[in-house]
């Protein structure tokens, strides 16, 4: 594996449903912000469940968390990658 490949720096989307485990997610995206620096841009796609279970198991909404993500809702009719930034797709 080349030195360049190693250090390129990786986009991550992140789809949360809505299952129970809003915890885990909030978990996972806790330990992104710490390793921040391995990636350029994280990407969270809700479904509008997910955002009523957040905030029914945590108390608070994804809202809190837009200004460290970017946050799409997704809708059953908005196909998943009309949401995500053209740039994301490589």
């Amino acid at each position: 594996m080349s030195l360049k490949y190693k250090l390129m720096k990786r986009n991550i989307i992140i789809a949360i449903t809505g299952a129970s485990g809003s915890i885990y997610a909030k978990r996972l995206l806790e330990k992104l912000e710490i390793i921040n620096a391995q990636f350029d841009a994280c990407d969270l796609v809700f479904s509008s469940t997910a955002k009523e279970i957040w905030k029914y198991e945590l108390g608070t909404t994804p809202d809190e968390l837009s200004g460290r993500f970017t946050i799409y809702e997704r809708t059953i009719s908005t196909p998943l990658l009309l949401l995500v930034r053209p740039d994301m797709i490589r």
